[in-house]
């Protein structure tokens, strides 16, 4: 009799109990020397970003000892270890950190430094599961895939017991319809040789780095972060799926896994807690079960976040012969679901008992075949039964096909299996039609797949592909010609005239110029490139920042083979500008420097002379009052840009000859309220001057229309900028320089580092916040927790309200405003972004962005420093008062001294710079002391004298 359990709704309950998809304060660090031992790492990382990330905990993201075990055990087929890919996974380290910043803006701070293959947050991965009480079909899926005629063609007296590693929330070990099957480690098992139970000496007895692993191993203990050698279940969902793959069968109890002649080899990779369905050491847990001897790992979880770690540690175990099969996912969108999306592994998406792409079910070109996954009846905890729902209970399916199919042909490799698997499917496209190609090749059927010869199917697999754009600047936009390479390879057999073509109705693109590709010939595992190329172009109205799957179907000389996709990301919406000594990218809707915040990798961000990039974050800020702030940098959740600016027309660049400069120009507006309005309509034009006097100047220039329908007297615009100038930009500060009217950064420690510097253009009025990222200044506001509105409007009309930051990570806000601007009518406002070797270019080059902005009709006239001169004096506040101030701001350091008289000629202060010359001296006259009335200030230069009357009143 089958026993049921209903413990199924503390599923649900923890999809809103976890919000977040990744660790907080944890990063993935791969480096790129061979430093891989975990404390010369730690001593290197602590001494460059401890001033970023305060105290630090390392460890390996793979224990290196199991590495080294593997290694021995397989006797690898690389003759140099270090190019065997479970070698690499010795740089791969896990870091803990003290600040409170987060994971996703870490990592591209210390990916941008260059010193590391990849710097990532540790996901949280979901298991897969829409669980529901439903009993009625039982184990239908047995027969929809044909597993028991299936287990007729293999003689079970001449296979190899498969081993079946369920990387997921444990298992019931103890289990009726399970403990037959369970895997145990020999080199665990028996007597040590002082008589003692090595499941329970204390010994890593087999040396893989493990102790009493005897059946399996639980990475993450009671607490998510406490490893034990008890790999039993927290949550059911492991227990669930191991009982698809390997209920043991013919033993009169509950129902039969997929998989008769089979070891389920449990690997925890979830805290204990029932209610959690949350992935933590995947990544371990699939290379643990590699190197203890799986040759299928099932991996019924996953995120929508690509992981480089994870596509590590599935390279290293594909090399050792490992299958890896995973969910593509319970979201019900297009979607490319890791870690089944990866090379290396087998997607699966669910189908219903009539084999309709399951309502739950995630869809992709990426997916590689269907399976059930629809009232599935398994084990769960407690010598129970229960049928869920999920790509969880469809993956096991197609794990257990895999891992008959590595019974039934041994000598097939990882890539082989795969295609077998995938090409003895049954097809469903006429049941889904609106999913053809985005469900995988077909349902699994395990009949299909054993009764084949292998040698006898054809298959042909898509290897690489490149792209040429029509101006080669790798931008793939409407209407130019596009040309796509291929490289393909058979697999099972020699294939003749093989062509491959694109369809005539492909979305977005307007006209196919080149529909086929002739590849020839192919011998068996023979790999060709092809030497024509299919050519087609966009539509106009594909959208921005668009990803096209492009389907190909390659015909041989017997007919169809196969359809595979290439995916493209078109219609970029950013452009860089690099017509001078700099670059800088720029998108259609007023951010600077990259388009893809946090992950910055669309766009070059700010490069002076070739040097690295110097900008983390960019862009646009305006409005009237806090509640009519318009921004498109960081929000409250410091991982997302808010997205209050919408584009009107795509970031286009053109050459003017009358100005000599390259021009680049957008139109965007600010987001409509409920009802449908907008407030501000802005055209955007950023000139790069091309003449050697103005190379190191982008002036931005923003026409803003008012479009509210009133007066507004409060009007405020402005810029953000996040530098990272040198390490992560831990070591930088910013300043506004006063007699030069802008705000710069710099690095402190590095002088080979450039300075760049911000203005407003023009005799507007300056507002000015130099920013400590991480608010540790007495009276600063920090945005490593989030950039609020608030704090934004207080930063960008507070007047030049915070100066200078600390030596850290720094930003400011640089802005110009209050304007009184009618309804309709339109405010000009002018921007200069420059940058120089040190702070006297940066002052000097300045004021020649007055001078350009004038040349261009931005700038209507030029109440400018004399750059002729090695200085600019002022004396403040003035009308003079009690406290009188001297400020020299050097465009050259030039040693001088200042006299102090009185109206007797009397010497009363005097002050020296000599050594050690600042850019800028702020020196009181400290006349405190002295009576009201009129003195001279002399400053004495090497080669001229200036001086100066004040007079001090009570």
């Amino acid at each position: 009799m089958i026993k049921v359990t209903f413990s199924l709704l503390i599923f649900f309950c923890a999809y809103v109990l976890f919000s977040q998809t990744y660790l907080p304060n944890t990063i993935v660090v791969k480096s790129l020397n061979d430093k891989n031992n975990v404390f010369e790492f730690k001593k290197e990382f602590d001494n460059k970003f401890h001033k970023l990330l305060g105290n630090t905990k390392v460890k390996n993201a793979i224990n290196p000892n199991l590495i080294d075990w593997n290694l021995n055990r397989v006797r690898t087929n690389f003759r140099n270890f270090s190019l065997d890919p479970t070698t690499s996974l010795k740089r791969i380290f896990i870091v803990q950190y003290e600040n409170p910043i987060d994971p996703v803006i870490v990592s591209s701070k210390l990916l941008s430094t260059g010193l590391f293959e990849y710097v990532e947050p540790l996901y949280l991965l979901k298991v897969e599961l829409f669980p529901n009480d439903s009993l009625v079909s039982y184990q239908y899926y047995l027969n929809t895939i044909k597993a028991f005629v299936s287990w007729e063609l293999l003689n079970s007296d001449n296979i190899d017991t498969v081993i079946v590693g369920i990387v997921d929330t444990g298992v019931d070990l103890d289990h009726s319809d399970l403990k037959g099957n369970i895997f145990y480690n020999s080199g665990e098992i028996g007597l040590d040789s002082l008589g003692k139970d090595k499941r329970s000496n204390g010994v890593d007895d087999d040396g893989n780095g493990y102790i009493d692993d005897s059946c399996g191993w639980d990475f993450a203990g009671f607490d998510g972060s406490s490893p034990d050698n008890d790999p039993k279940p927290g949550n059911g969902h492991g227990t669930h799926v191991a009982g698809i793959v390997g209920a043991v069968t013919n033993n009169f109890i509950g129902i039969s896994g997929i998989v008769p002649k089979v070891k389920i080899l449990a690997v925890k990779a979830a805290s204990d807690d029932i209610f959690n369905p949350y992935i933590t050491q995947g990544y371990e847990g699939i290379f643990y079960a590699a190197a203890m001897g799986a040759k299928v790992i099932n991996c019924s979880w996953g995120s929508q976040s690509n992981s480089n770690l994870e596509n590590d540690v599935i390279r290293a175990v594909n090399s050792l012969g490992v299958c890896v099969v995973a969910a593509a996912g319970n979201d019900n969108t297009l979607t490319n679901f890791t870690p089944a999306s990866y090379n290396g592994v087998l997607s699966v998406c669910a189908v219903d008992s009539m084999d309709r792409k399951a309502s739950f079910s995630n869809y992709s070109p990426t997916v590689d075949v269907s399976a059930p996954g629809v009232e599935i009846l398994s084990t769960v905890p407690g010598n129970g039964y229960a049928s869920w729902n999920g790509t969880s209970m469809a993956t096991p399916i197609a794990s257990g096909i895999v891992a008959l199919a590595r019974q039934k042909f041994p000598y097939l490799n990882v890539g082989e299996i795969y295609e077998l698997v995938k090409t003895q499917t049954d097809n469903i496209d006429s049941l889904n039609q609106s999913y053809v190609g985005l469900i995988g090749y077909g349902r699994v059927n395990a009949f299909k797949t054993l009764s084949v010869q292998p040698d006898t199917i054809r298959s042909i697999i898509l290897t690489n592909y490149s792209v040429k754009d029509g101006n080669g600047d790798g931008l793939i936009v409407p209407k130019e010609k596009i040309d796509l390479y291929f490289s393909f390879r058979s697999i099972f057999s020699d294939l003749h005239n093989v062509y491959v073509k694109i369809p005539s109705d492909v979305r977005f693109i307007d006209s196919i110029l080149r529909p086929i590709v002739l590849i020839g010939n192919l011998k068996k595992n023979e790999e060709k490139n092809s030497e024509e190329f299919i050519s087609f172009k966009l539509s106009e109205n594909v959208p921005l920042d668009y990803k096209i799957n492009i389907p190909l179907e390659i015909f041989d000389s017997l007919g169809f083979i196969r359809r595979t996709y290439i995916q493209l990301t078109v219609n970029p919406s950013f452009r860089t500008m690099d017509y001078n000594n700099l670059k800088i990218s720029f998108n259609s809707r007023g951010n600077i420097g990259f388009n893809d915040y946090p992950m910055n990798l669309q766009g070059i961000g700010f490069v002076y002379l070739n040097l690295p990039n110097i900008l983390f974050e960019g862009g646009l800020l305006l409005g009237f009052d806090q509640r009519n702030l318009y921004d498109v940098v960081r929000s409250s959740n410091q991982n997302y840009q808010n997205k209050d600016l919408v584009v009107d027309s795509i970031f286009t660049v053109e050459y003017l000859n009358y100005s000599n400069s390259y021009v680049g120009s957008t139109v965007f507006h600010t987001i409509p309220d409920s009802l449908d309005n907008i407030a501000f309509s802005i055209k955007e034009k950023i000139f790069q001057p091309v003449n050697e006097n103005d190379s190191n100047i982008v002036i931005l220039v923003y026409e803003v229309e008012n479009k509210t329908g009133r007066n507004i007297d409060s009007l405020f615009i402005g810029l953000f900028f996040d530098w990272d100038i040198g390490f992560s930009g831990q070591t930088d500060q910013c300043f506004y320089d006063y007699d030069f009217g802008f705000g710069y950064a710099f690095n402190t420690q590095n002088s080979l580092l450039p300075y760049v510097g911000a203005k407003v253009l023009g005799n507007f009025k300056t507002n000015f916040y130099a920013i400590d990222n991480d608010g540790r200044g007495n009276d600063s506001i920090g945005i490593y927790d989030g950039f609020t509105k608030s704090e934004k409007w207080k930063m960008l009309s507070g007047n030049i309200s915070r100066r200078t930051s600390r030596i850290t990570d720094v930003s400011f806000i640089i802005s110009s405003g209050p304007f009184s601007i009618s309804k309709d009518s339109i405010q000009v406002v002018s921007f200069a972004l420059f940058a120089g070797k040190d702070l006297a270019e940066l002052r000097k080059t300045s004021v020649k962005c007055e001078l350009s902005a004038y040349k261009l009709g931005f700038v209507k006239s030029l109440p400018l420093p004399d750059i002729q001169k090695d200085y600019v004096i002022s004396l403040f506040p003035n009308p003079f008062g009690n406290e009188i101030n001297l400020r020299v701001s050097l465009i050259n350091k030039t040693p001088f001294e200042v006299f102090v008289y009185d109206t007797g000629g009397n010497l009363i202060n005097k002050f020296s710079y000599i050594d050690n010359i600042p850019w800028t001296i702020e020196q009181p006259i400290n006349l405190k002391e002295n009576a009201s009335g009129t003195y001279l200030v002399k400053i004495q230069f090497p080669n001229e004298v200036k001086t100066y009357l004040v007079s001090k009143v009570r």
